[in-house]
């Protein structure tokens, strides 16, 4: 009981005392985000933390999916799936784009053209107006090739003058992957991550985790023993943590 007690409480402590650091930038009033995804599922999944916290703070929130998980044939099931999901989650259904694109197809072993990509991340930031976009970092969280891919194009979409001479102010950001013991830590992982938060970081703890379950509720055809114990023990349904993706790192690409 007392080895429960502990983190938790810890866990309380650490957020209260730098309550003020984790309100600040990145995401605050006057902002329009815009979430890169890979499948159908991964919005509750991986980013409800964050979809939740800007939806409470009524900052715009819009989603690009670059696949409709059309993997095993139930592309069309999976996006109904994923609108009713937005729904619970308060995310307007005019703020939601799934694609359905011949070469980005849902699969294990389908590298997708980063170029292709920042094309799609740039149409949909012009749509929304976008000044946020929050992707996957280069891990994918579960290393997933199509998790991988989304990052590559946001990171082309970054770097390409062409889209930075059109979304000069544009900022993007990457949801860090963890290791596997701390992936399935739950709560327990909220002392890690506030410890060693990096000042290019933001920590997003989700206010409403019951909102998330019945999101992934919302998921029928992914019901499978893995993705329930992800849902119950994953910190990503807990917390995500956000780190600034700078253009400095990769240089910039021309057009």
């Amino acid at each position: 009981m007392y080895l429960l007690i502990i983190p938790i409480v810890l866990s309380l402590f650490l957020l209260f005392s730098r309550a003020r650091n984790l309100q600040k930038a990145p995401f605050q009033r006057g902002d329009r985000v815009l979430l890169i995804t890979a499948h159908p599922d991964d919005e509750t999944m991986f980013f409800s933390p964050t979809i939740i916290s800007l939806i409470r703070a009524s900052i715009p929130v819009s989603i690009l999916c670059l696949s409709n998980g059309g993997a095993y044939g139930l592309g069309s099931v999976r996006e109904k799936e994923m609108m009713e999901a937005c729904k619970e989650l308060k995310v307007p259904e005019d703020n939601v784009i799934i694609l359905d694109h011949p070469d980005l197809q849902d699969g294990m072993k389908t590298s997708w053209p980063e170029e292709l990509v920042a094309q799609q991340v740039y149409n949909a930031v012009t749509k929304y107006k976008a000044n946020q976009v929050v992707t996957f970092d280069k891990k994918g969280v579960s290393g997933h090739i199509n998790h991988v891919g989304a990052h590559k194009g946001v990171r082309r979409y970054m770097t390409d003058r062409q889209y930075r001479s059109a979304h000069g102010t544009v900022q993007c950001f990457e949801l860090v992957s963890t290791s596997l013991f701390r992936k399935f830590s739950g709560l327990m992982d909220l002392p890690v991550s506030s410890l060693f938060l990096g000042s290019n970081c933001k920590l997003v703890v989700n206010p409403f985790p019951g909102v998330t379950t019945k999101a992934m509720s919302k998921h029928k055809s992914q019901r499978t023993w893995y993705r329930h114990l992800f849902t119950l023990m994953s910190r990503y349904t807990m917390m995500n943590t956000l780190r600034k993706m700078e253009r400095s790192q990769y240089g910039y690409m021309s057009s």
